[in-house]
């Protein structure tokens, strides 16, 4: 959910407007993401993971899941992540946003 592959994201279509979503998309958080993950495994009827393992973002994703639903995981595997973000993180990440919405194609996000 959120990201270019996912259910859903910017590039989906607006039911409201016809048009992309665009900038409009919903601000989406960890936890939303896990919480979908979860209603999928429901969905599918399953109970309890064997393992959680994903790497970054996908290790934080794994920890979330692990304090959110420990009865629904064995083993938890993040892989380049920690339990929190430290302050050179964030300023890593800060830069990384600052150049794509420097690009003169990104046009506050409405680059469709």
């Amino acid at each position: 959910m959120g990201g270019c592959y996912g259910s859903t994201g910017p590039a989906s279509i607006n039911p409201e407007t016809g048009k992309r979503w665009g900038p409009t998309f919903p601000v989406l958080r960890m936890s939303d993401i896990v919480e979908a993950q979860m209603k999928l495994l429901d969905h599918l009827g399953v109970q309890k993971l064997h393992a959680a393992i994903g790497a970054s973002v996908g290790g934080f994703l794994c920890l979330l899941l692990a304090t959110r639903y420990p009865d629904r995981v064995k083993v938890v595997v993040p892989i380049g992540t920690g339990v929190e973000t430290t302050t050179y993180q964030r300023i890593i990440n800060f830069e990384q946003v600052t150049a794509i919405e420097a690009d003169p194609h990104f046009k506050g996000g409405d680059y469709y």
